[in-house]
């Protein structure tokens, strides 16, 4: 039960630390950056070329997997920061 609790208490923790969604904000701020309008075609193309580049890091997986299972905050993987270290280490 320890281990229960102690899951509920992380998720918690990172849903806090989470915009409600991650995926607009980050279109709304590109768009302010680039004084457009941009698509959910324009964010998927980029999510395209963020995940082709996780492919092969082993380092960028496990953490795209630390994503999935709720273990890191998807605002901490896809910051600006990591998304540029994931990006350069597949160039």
């Amino acid at each position: 039960m320890a281990s229960s609790a102690e899951g509920r208490r992380r998720a918690k923790q990172i849903r806090g630390q989470v915009p409600a969604d991650p995926i607009t904000s980050r279109l709304r701020r590109l768009e302010a950056e680039n004084g457009l309008r941009l698509s959910w075609r324009d964010l998927a193309d980029e999510l395209q070329q963020v995940l082709a580049a996780v492919h092969g890091n082993q380092t960028a997986m496990d953490d795209f997997a630390r994503v999935i299972a709720g273990m890191t905050s998807p605002a901490e993987f896809f910051s600006e920061e990591n998304v540029g270290l994931i990006l350069a280490a597949a160039a």
